[in-house]
């Protein structure tokens, strides 16, 4: 796609981006989260509670296996609150785990003076993650990347987070911005899905998870090779 193309026609007028909103882990950061201990330890508190492992894996997602649970404690017959106590012990696991990376985290080459262009040209910077609050703020700062960003929406934020839109509409209403006016950058499916919902242009960047043929059968535009291609798109 041709530079500056990536804006949306409105009557006679262009709608261009104001706004760039970033998933974290695995697009501006190498992650270092270990999730096979945080899905191994939420497996065994929910043990503890009366669902027998068998029922989860840790090939399964996190927030598939805080899902399964949720329907599972439902069919028990807990209350709502009951699983809103049992939730928090498993977000403060998930937080102690993210917590533990943040010193060993590193950023993703290029994304520093990518982000720089951007906002040199006036583009506000967000970031919208599956991780905490706390995670986010802490991995950017080591990474140098916190003086560069605008906005944070962490999983603690939000009801529900990525692939649920929610995040994201929170995130383009928290800057100012119409949906038409921001675009949603990851490197996995459930960030496209969280885009598509929230009415916001996604351009992904290539990864194990997110393939030129995953992109096809999902209906989108772009797939960027490197984040360093992002600013030639967009500017």
């Amino acid at each position: 796609m041709a530079k500056g193309s990536f804006t949306k026609h409105v009557g006679s007028r262009q709608t261009r981006v104001k706004a760039v909103i970033f998933d974290l882990d695995g697009t501006l950061i190498h992650s270092a989260v270990d999730f096979t201990k945080l899905k191994r330890e939420t497996i065994s508190l929910l043990a503890d509670k009366g669902l027998p492992a068998k029922n989860f894996s840790t090939d399964m997602r996190s927030y598939d296996i805080m899902f399964l649970a949720s329907e599972l404690f439902r069919k028990k017959g807990l209350t709502e609150k009951e699983l809103a106590v049992t939730r928090k012990k498993i977000e403060a696991i998930w937080n102690r785990v993210e917590l533990e990376s943040v010193g060993i985290a590193a950023p993703i080459e290029g994304v520093k003076e990518t982000l720089l262009r951007l906002r040199k040209h006036g583009l506000k910077i967000g970031i919208v993650t599956r991780g905490c609050r706390a995670y986010a703020i802490k991995t950017l700062k080591t990474t140098s990347l916190l003086s560069m960003v605008d906005l944070i929406v962490g999983r603690d934020d939000v009801p529900e987070s990525k692939p649920c839109p929610e995040p994201l509409m929170k995130a383009v209403e928290a800057l100012g911005l119409k949906a038409e006016e921001a675009v949603m950058v990851g490197d996995n499916v459930d960030d496209v899905q969280c885009a598509q919902g929230a009415k916001v242009r996604f351009v992904g960047v290539k990864s194990e998870a997110l393939t030129a043929e995953t992109i096809r059968n999902l209906k989108c535009e772009v797939l960027l090779e490197d984040l360093g291609d992002l600013d030639a798109l967009l500017i």
